[in-house]
């Protein structure tokens, strides 16, 4: 599931129904959000009106960058060094 308190934004990648809610807020989100994942990779994740985009920074030197389409339900992955 997908939350936004304010602070922080939680992600799933596979809650579809959790994307497509934050899309609706798109508005809230004027600007990217960085972190950390969970293997301490630095990303950034946009939230946009159709889609949210998240780009990782990989431990292999590597930008992956995950864009997430909630009416479709499919995803695209695209990388760069």
């Amino acid at each position: 599931m997908e939350n936004f308190d304010g602070k922080q934004i939680s992600f799933d990648p596979h809650d579809w129904k959790g994307i497509a809610e934050l899309c609706k807020r798109y508005k809230e989100f004027d600007a990217p959000w960085s972190g950390k994942n969970e293997e301490g990779e630095y990303t950034m994740i946009s939230i946009n009106k159709d889609n949210i985009i998240v780009e990782t920074l990989q431990s292999n030197g590597w930008w992956r960058q995950n864009i997430y389409y909630p009416k479709d339900c499919t995803v695209e992955e695209l990388y760069t060094k």
